[in-house]
């Protein structure tokens, strides 16, 4: 038995080989081999110098979630993802021995976990190490 949907046999990845072995009355209905034929919603303008950084663009999102790709754009997508993480190790590789610093956003200047996490930041710094951290304010800011 042959797939009718070219569309169904491009995920599948089987051809004309049906994806399971049932009787096509008994077959659930392929609402998820439909492509998509309304387009994307447009880009967002780019974010404001206010908003650097805090909202994704959303475009690569959006085509994820528009559903299956063929497997090329799967493939170049799997393939990015994992160049990402290469860049991101490279870089880290010749940062040296580092100590991340997470923490509350919430602790000022005048709290004494502010006053601990510069404290800490300063001699981990002073042993050689490199400190990282969130960048955020509070305890991430005292650290750095």
């Amino acid at each position: 038995m042959a797939w009718r949907n070219a569309h169904c046999a491009k995920i599948t990845g089987r051809g004309s080989v049906p994806a399971w072995p049932i009787e096509p009355a008994h077959r659930p209905t392929r609402l998820h081999c439909t492509p998509v034929t309304e387009p994307l919603p447009p880009t967002p303008p780019p974010p404001t110098a206010a908003e650097w950084g805090k909202l994704p663009d959303g475009a690569e999102e959006r085509k994820f979630l528009a559903g299956p790709m063929d497997r090329t754009s799967e493939l170049g997508r799997a393939l990015r993802i994992f160049f990402e993480f290469i860049r991101g190790f490279r870089k880290l590789h010749f940062v040296g021995p580092c100590v991340t610093v997470f923490g509350s956003a919430r602790f000022t200047e005048d709290h004494r976990y502010y006053a601990l996490a510069r404290e800490i930041g300063a001699a981990v710094a002073r042993e050689g190490f490199t400190v990282m951290t969130g960048g955020g304010p509070g305890i991430m800011e005292a650290a750095n």
